[in-house]
């Protein structure tokens, strides 16, 4: 307050009758009988209810008017309400026609889509004695085959890096050596491993694994191993859109490898381990151009993409029951 207006404030006599008021005031609220002070209090709070339930009041009314009119038609009905609308979340359980590329969940709409991840989408049998292996040395055998096969298709260090020696390191010490400096074509490295083209990543998603491994006797000290599997490779991509179906981004191999897992006196030191005897594969839905370089790649990265379409439906591909052997290749 500024001095001017304290002076005439105080000089014109409102401040004594104001503090006044207040005397009055705190000694009647100190004095007041019990009853005057419950009626002050029923007085509030009446005060307070209107206070509150006045707004209430007016915005029910309006929209009680509102109805009212509405039913009258007596208000504009030519501007209908736009209503968002959410579109349903499909859970995929099971196969789907592949119309679209969801690169979150890329073997969908492929035969792929119902392998489990990694190794273990691979049928392991039960270890049991075979030949003169225990149950305990078969057991032992599969292991060592399963990490092999792992190194060969899975592991993104030896198919997306390229780094060999990962995967030579599971064989036979004879083998590492024989095999270390033939692979360094990768048309010959093709046959052991999968080299993903460094043009094209993967997407982060596990690659999908599906077969069998079957046992058998060989010689004293051999058992052999036979693994049919088939795995999937989902690629990345900038334009999903453009891409007409899954199989455009995911690309399989189907092999069938021999195995051969020495150990004893009648086998020197350097073929104790995992021993390779024989291997034949296939690639489908893959760019001809870097298969035939030895390396898998998408097949809409073909320049022959949408060409002609294959001898058999896409399942015959994907099914480690079938032939590799058949009569198709990038040069038909």
């Amino acid at each position: 307050m500024s001095r001017r207006l304290y002076s005439r404030w105080n000089a014109s006599g409102l401040r004594a009758r104001w503090q006044a008021r207040r005397t009055h005031a705190k000694l009647r609220r100190k004095w007041a009988t019990p009853e005057a002070r419950r009626r002050r209090r029923y007085r509030t709070t009446v005060r307070l209810a209107a206070v509150i339930t006045a707004p209430i009041a007016v915005v029910a009314l309006i929209t009680y008017w509102d109805d009212v009119r509405g039913m009258a038609g007596l208000t504009d009905q030519s501007t209908p309400t736009e209503v968002t609308r959410i579109p349903p979340t499909t859970t995929v359980a099971t196969r789907v026609p592949g119309s679209v590329v969801e690169l979150h969940q890329p073997f969908v709409g492929t035969p792929a889509a119902s392998w489990k991840d990694g190794i273990d989408g691979i049928s392991v049998p039960r270890p049991k004695p075979v030949g003169d292996f225990t149950k305990k040395q078969v057991a032992r055998a599969l292991a060592q085959v399963k990490r092999t096969i792992s190194a060969s298709l899975l592991d993104r260090k030896v198919i997306e890096d390229h780094r060999l020696r990962r995967y030579l390191a599971t064989l036979a010490p004879g083998v590492r050596r024989e095999l270390r400096d033939r692979l360094d074509d990768p048309a010959m490295a093709a046959r052991h491993v999968t080299l993903i083209h460094k043009d094209y990543p993967l997407l982060p998603a596990s690659p999908k694994l599906s077969g069998t491994l079957r046992v058998r006797a060989g010689k004293p000290g051999e058992l052999i191993i036979t693994a049919k599997l088939a795995a999937a490779y989902a690629f990345d991509t900038d334009h999903p859109d453009r891409l007409r179906r899954a199989l455009d981004i995911v690309a399989v191999r189907r092999s069938v490898t021999t195995y051969k897992v020495h150990t004893g006196p009648r086998w020197q030191e350097a073929a104790h381990g995992v021993n390779l005897h024989d291997i034949r594969y296939l690639t489908y839905s893959m760019a001809c151009a870097a298969a035939q370089d030895g390396y898998l790649a998408p097949y809409y990265s073909d320049k022959r993409w949408h060409g002609d379409g294959p001898d058999h439906p896409d399942e015959y591909y994907f099914d480690t029951s079938e032939s590799v052997d058949i009569d198709e290749s990038c040069d038909q």
